[in-house]
């Protein structure tokens, strides 16, 4: 028992450490890749992606301006004070990532207007999602998440094109409303394989209870 407790410990530290890597890593990306070097290596463009389909995780690391570096932190802030638990978890981390990598084949295939999108907004809709799924919730968030994916959907441009003209020096996002919803399905397998896991775990333990 001790044991396991020690475990469970270690990885939940080991999870907090990969959320303050993450925070620290889009951060020093954004501020200390000067020439946009590596941005413009690995952000997901459409007419490279072919040639490299590792774009389809390092584009979440990079953000396109300042604006939306704020706005996903912000987010992450969000959901560390409203669904924290979540992060108790290292399953977070991967469902991030595939989040990321389901929104941009999302893109590629069915989004073909759009042929740049960077930054963690997909991927954090997606963590969104697992972390309802996980924390097993209202369904009131549930309501609310489809209504926001619903509001991307439709009137995306709308609100982009009010922001833009209110800061015409910055574009808001490259990004796809299309992609916040391709993210889910990532973050789903994930919650789907953590729960088989965890039920193959409990079998486990039971035949071997049986069996003393």
């Amino acid at each position: 028992m001790f044991s396991s407790s020690k475990k469970n410990l270690n990885l939940e530290l080991l999870s907090y450490l990969l959320l303050i890597i993450l925070i620290i890593s889009v951060i020093f990306l954004y501020f200390f890749d000067t020439n946009e070097y590596l941005y413009n290596k690995w952000l997901f463009d459409r007419n490279s992606f072919f040639v490299n389909k590792l774009n389809s995780v390092t584009y979440i690391f990079f953000h396109n301006n300042i604006i939306q570096l704020s706005i996903n932190l912000s987010s992450i802030l969000m959901i560390y004070i409203f669904l924290g638990r979540v992060f108790e978890s290292i399953w977070w981390f991967p469902a991030l990532i595939l989040s990321g990598v389901t929104a941009a084949y999302g893109v590629f295939f069915y989004d073909l207007e759009t042929n740049l999108i960077t930054g963690l907004t997909a991927a954090i809709h997606g963590l969104i999602f697992y972390a309802l799924l996980y924390l097993r919730v209202s369904l009131l968030w549930f309501a609310i998440l489809v209504c926001k994916l619903i509001v991307d959907l439709y009137f995306f441009g709308f609100f982009s094109k009010i922001f833009n003209y209110l800061y015409t020096t910055t574009e808001l996002y490259s990004t796809s409303p299309v992609a916040n919803i391709f993210s889910l399905a990532g973050s789903f397998f994930v919650y789907a394989i953590s729960r088989s896991i965890a039920l193959l775990s409990v079998i486990i333990e039971l035949n071997k209870q049986n069996y003393k």
